[in-house]
Formats: C-alpha cells, structure tokens, sequence
C-alpha cells in the first residue's frame, strides 16, 4: 500500500495497524504521516510519526489500550482531541518527541488537501530552529 500520489512512500508495513486503528474508531477524521518518513530522511529503523485527527474520547481510550502493536511497530502516535492540542496516548521508548503540544505551537497549516506544513516546537537540546517539515494525509484518501 503506498500513499496516493506519493509511489515512494510505502505504508504497508503499518497498513494493518492503520486499518485496525480507523475501524475501532470511526470519528477519526484524518490520519498524517509526519517527521522523517514524510520528507524523505528515513533510515530502515526510523519510526512512523501519525498525527490523528479525534477527539478526547479516542484519546482516553487509547490510553488504556495495549501499546504493545504501536510499539513493535515503531509508531510514535499523537491525537489532535480539541481540533489544537494533541497528546500521545502512550509513550513510545524509542521517541524523543515530547508526550504533548498543539498545532499551533507547531505552526501546522494545510497548504493542500493532502499536505501540511509544521514547524514543531524546539526540543530542548536543539539550538538551531526547526525546519519546517512536511506531513501527508495518509487517510482518507
């Protein structure tokens, strides 16, 4: 399975995964691919980054689910719940991505049906200014 329109990104290593996560939770709106998989910087073991577009519901009830599949799969997963802010139900080990934030910290504008532009918020470490990155809308088509 491959991203419309975009033949080099191929999500089918996380499409069972995805189709999962939409037919428990039918008010998803969107599903975005975002960070290194989304402008072309990925390695082999870099990990998927989904901006989910919900609600607060979604959010709390992925919290008390299993992480287990997200995990092993790589997946560092954030919720919009209010249509601003986002929060990770759960924390991946291998993230370095802060549990929370909102679009507009991040900058997040949709500059086309399928693309959004961000410039996420500076971790702490970081002493030059993010980049503005690129997400893709995974979902819907």
């Amino acid at each position: 399975m491959q991203v419309m329109g975009k033949s080099s990104i191929d999500i089918t290593p996380i499409r069972d995964y995805l189709e999962s996560l939409i037919a428990r939770y039918p008010a998803i709106s969107s599903v975005w691919l975002m960070g290194s998989r989304a402008n072309g910087a990925a390695r082999p073991d870099s990990d998927w980054d989904l901006m989910v577009f919900a609600d607060a519901t979604i959010l709390e009830r992925l919290k008390s689910e299993e992480k287990q599949t997200a995990e092993e799969l790589n997946i560092d997963l954030f919720v919009v719940y209010d249509g601003d802010n986002f929060e990770k139900p759960f924390w991946n080990s291998k993230s370095k991505t802060p549990k929370g934030d909102s679009l507009t910290s991040w900058r997040w504008r949709t500059v086309q049906p399928n693309l959004a532009l961000y410039r996420r918020t500076n971790l702490p470490w970081e002493r030059e200014p993010t980049q503005t990155r690129k997400a893709i809308k995974i979902w819907p088509d």
